[in-house]
């Protein structure tokens, strides 16, 4: 069912204190994380989507969730199975597709 949906391939991050960045995604269905340039401190985020990997049969493109992550040790081994359990480092992103 992954591959009949579009997949967000590029987003555009926008931050209210004017930090903006491009975070590219590969198409598979597992949570990836991103690093911020700098700590960040901002009251809102704004993503928009740039390009999508086209779905086989649907033309919208479903996202499952976006965590921000600040305060937290750094990460764990990628074999970590869930990675709400891993902690993370400061400005980082996750995000999982929708399955």
């Amino acid at each position: 069912h992954y591959y009949l949906h579009n997949r967000v391939h590029t987003v555009r991050m926008t931050l209210s204190d004017g930090t903006i960045q491009l975070l590219t995604f590969e198409d598979k269905m597992k949570w990836q994380r991103f690093e911020l340039p700098k700590a960040a401190m901002a009251e809102w985020a704004r993503f928009e989507i740039v390009t999508v990997y086209r779905g086989q049969k649907f033309n919208y493109t479903p996202l499952a969730e976006i965590a921000f992550n600040r305060d937290l040790p750094d990460p764990a081994p990628e074999s970590a199975t869930h990675p709400q359990s891993a902690p993370r480092r400061p400005g980082s992103l996750l995000s999982t597709p929708k399955p």
